[in-house]
């Protein structure tokens, strides 16, 4: 079977993979009628990306009709660009204007993106509706057939939800940021030779924490994922030979560790306890002690597996 492979992937990837998945799949079209809140009488008659106006850009403009009422649906793709000041109301003002000007009945405004531009209470950041980028990748996964397209489409979400995962995304939460620098002020008194850069804020559900030990080539990562209790020694693109990395290294995992799949990479896995990371860093300090342990012990025995 091919592999994938692919780098770069940026919003407007997100903004065509969406728009072809509206024009040209009925279930999906349905599917998104369900999140904006839409009757689902109605039917696609445009999508255009990129309109721009006096008031700014929208990303997707989608336009939808049910006899001769028409509700326009304006979407804004974040991935890793950060919110302009009254981005949102802005949206909302060119929303109110097509419908004072009479083009449609009712216009929404909509935001897709990563769970990591989303705040912790639920806020939808003055936008009507919000479609994280995890709901358009578990549609894909519960659709029957499709083969190798679904495939693909799958990987180009992984890739973005794996970009924003890292942080990229600039819409600081305090209670993150917080942990964050707690975080690697300890790490840089337990485990300086993890290699722990000295965060800034960090946006909300950022929680994969990236260390850089100088031993670890540029393909291979070692991360703490922090709420899914997990610290990885991350082989990037190995998911294909997975079965032969573990027929490769099974004499040599010790006690502890497996080896799984991480979407397109195969990696080293220890179970710590899952931390959650909007609560009082003291509450949590055992288990980041855990998982920097475990984040040493990875990297010693990836030391000791090359010298062998």
């Amino acid at each position: 079977m091919a592999t994938i492979s692919l780098k770069g992937v940026n919003e407007k990837d997100i903004d065509l993979l969406f728009a072809e998945e509206l024009f040209s799949s009925d279930a999906f079209f349905r599917w998104f009628l369900l999140k904006a809140g839409v009757e689902d009488s109605f039917h696609l008659s445009a999508i255009s990306r990129s309109i721009i106006t006096a008031s700014g850009e929208t990303d997707l403009h989608v336009e939808l009709e049910n006899g001769n009422s028409k509700v326009f649906v304006l979407l804004e793709n974040k991935l890793d660009s950060p919110f302009r000041p009254g981005q949102s109301a802005r949206y909302r003002e060119r929303a109110d204007a097509y419908v004072r000007s009479g083009e449609c009945r009712k216009c929404l405004t909509g935001l897709l993106a990563p769970a990591t531009y989303l705040p912790h209470d639920g806020s939808m950041l003055g936008f009507d509706f919000v479609i994280e980028y995890g709901d358009v990748q578990l549609w894909f996964s519960e659709q029957a057939g499709a083969g190798l397209r679904k495939r693909f489409k799958r990987a180009v979400l992984d890739r973005a939800i794996e970009r924003s995962s890292r942080g990229y995304v600039k819409t600081p939460d305090r209670l993150v940021s917080e942990f964050w620098m707690k975080y690697w002020e300890l790490a840089s008194i337990i485990a300086p030779d993890l290699r722990m850069a000295r965060p800034d804020s960090r946006p909300a559900k950022s929680t994969f924490i990236f260390f850089k030990p100088e031993y670890l080539p540029s393909s291979i990562r070692l991360i703490h994922k922090v709420t899914h209790g997990f610290v990885d020694l991350q082989f990037s693109g190995m998911a294909k030979d997975i079965d032969r990395l573990r027929d490769e290294l099974r004499p040599r995992i010790e006690p502890g560790m497996r080896i799984d799949r991480a979407a397109q990479s195969a990696v080293v896995r220890i179970e710590v306890p899952k931390i959650d990371v909007t609560v009082p860093f003291e509450e949590s300090e055992i288990a980041v002690r855990e998982g920097l342990w475990a984040a040493k012990l990875l990297l010693v025995w990836y030391k000791q597996l090359h010298r062998a």
